[in-house]
């Protein structure tokens, strides 16, 4: 009975494995057999009948422990450093592929037009005609989403909004490879923040801990989501991936690297800017020369962006969306946190709760070295200044990095060093993570997550600044 249980379970998992591929691919069936229709179109039953059949022809055969040992020889030979390579190229062909090439919606707009102006050489788009309309507030009703009115002195230029940071590297594409090229600044990104999660993760725990990390960030909603139109999350979440990765190597070098990564992030998205603090205070401490070669190289953005506020909006603390201590405040820190972590939930299940909750157990078992623990610090101080920056934020808008997913998946696994000690596998750092950002109200009222990831009930929560196609 054990041995006929065991074949059946077998035979299904393979039917539900090639069925799934089959709908993948293939895209769905509708026939008729035997005068019955029938219709097959989603992929995630087979896959669920697949799965059940692997659990029961496990449980019946060989039995998980063993069936572990298998998948460990089997994986053996495997290279963590091309898996995280195949999995940020999949992300960048996924973008490539299904994204947007054309310029639709608020933000898209304003960062593809932006960046033709750059590449005309003035920022400022003239409009006289606004003189002779009759009505007040002329000059903002004039002004197309994603640009403003220059108020600082009498013009009747509109100017762009939106940060300068991702128009630039847009800029830069189009003028080297054309129009085209402009599109594919967010999908490479995606991929460059794969790739850093990686990075990070090995950095914090071994390489296993790297690729789990990895693989939730290249398989997370939000990230699949809006790494197909032309908006700036996934680059300032790359940058700062990027920018956390090199913060914690030794060197001038990365001292370097982590400085021009920040002042990058920080020409994205500003409002992240107090990141940079956190990195500061972690060279600092390590080693002080290190951090004024880190601060040095963040210089260029920061002084950059203000010379670009103070030029388009009359000062370098106030941006396209006004006077910057406008835009904070203590009173925005409660509905935030509110948001946030329904968010956090629906997007990201409660094993995402259970990490950010791992990583404050002060357990010795979980910390087989020094390194291991002053780095977790670290992660949790980062995370704690993105998140009280965002939280105090009047718009809301959140472009989480990679940061916090490596760290918890490093947590979860105890670090390198507990894993050569104990031979313990690297599973339990699987933690549930995603750069955080509930995905925006389309023209078609909801957006439903793909089938192959996490569980994401309602991404749709966002209110401000809805970006809807024509």
């Amino acid at each position: 009975m054990r041995r006929l249980i065991r074949e059946l379970s077998f035979a299904l998992a393979v039917i539900g494995c090639a069925g799934t591929i089959w709908l993948v691919v293939v895209g769905g069936v509708d026939t008729t057999l035997f005068g019955i229709p029938m219709t097959a179109n989603e992929p995630m039953r087979p896959f669920l009948l697949a799965t059940i059949a692997l659990a029961v022809f496990i449980w019946s055969g060989p039995g998980p422990a063993r069936a572990w040992s298998w998948v460990q020889q089997a994986t053996a030979g495997f290279d963590d450093r091309v898996v995280a390579g195949l999995l940020a190229a999949a992300v960048a062909i996924a973008g490539l592929v299904y994204g947007s090439f054309v310029a639709v919606g608020a933000d898209a707009y304003g960062y593809v037009s932006q960046a033709d102006l750059w590449l005309g050489g003035s920022l400022r788009i003239e409009q006289p005609w606004v003189a002779d309309v009759p009505w007040p507030n002329a000059k903002w009703t004039a002004a197309p989403l994603g640009y403003r009115p220059i108020e600082h002195v009498e013009s009747l230029a509109i100017v762009p909004t939106y940060s300068p940071g991702l128009p630039l590297l847009m800029a830069t594409a189009k003028g080297l490879l054309g129009h085209a090229a402009l599109f594919w600044i967010v999908p490479l990104c995606g991929a460059v923040l794969v790739l850093a999660t990686f990075g990070i993760g090995r950095e914090l725990g071994s390489s296993r801990v790297g690729l789990a990390a990895a693989w939730l960030v290249a398989t997370s909603p939000i990230v699949l989501f809006l790494v197909m139109p032309p908006m700036s999350d996934v680059p300032a979440a790359g940058a700062w991936a990027v920018a956390f990765y090199f913060s914690l190597r030794s060197g001038r070098f990365a001292a370097v690297s982590s400085g021009l990564a920040t002042s990058l992030a920080i020409l994205i998205r500003p409002n992240l800017a107090p990141l940079a603090a956190a990195i500061l205070i972690w060279h600092a401490v390590r080693d002080r020369r290190q951090a004024m070669t880190y601060l040095a190289a963040v210089a260029p953005g920061v002084i950059g962006l203000s010379w670009i506020y103070a030029s388009l909006y009359g000062s370098p603390f106030t941006s396209g969306y006004g006077d910057l201590g406008d835009a904070f405040g203590w009173a925005n820190v409660m509905p935030n946190l509110r948001r946030y972590g329904g968010w956090f939930i629906e997007s990201q299940t409660l094993l995402g709760v259970a990490g950010v909750a791992a990583l404050l157990v002060p357990i010795r078992r979980f910390w087989p070295c020094r390194c291991s623990s002053s780095r977790s610090i670290f992660s949790i101080s980062s995370t704690a200044s993105g998140g009280s920056c965002d939280s105090c934020c009047r718009a809301g808008r959140s472009s989480r990095s990679a940061w916090r997913g490596c760290s918890l998946a490093a947590r979860r696994d105890g670090a390198h060093g507990r894993s050569r000690r104990s031979g313990s596998s690297w599973r339990s750092g699987c933690t549930r993570f995603a750069p955080q950002r509930s995905c925006r109200r389309s023209s078609c009222g909801r957006v439903s997550a793909p089938w192959w990831t996490s569980p994401a009930p309602s991404m749709t929560r966002r209110r401000s600044a809805a970006s809807c196609s024509a």
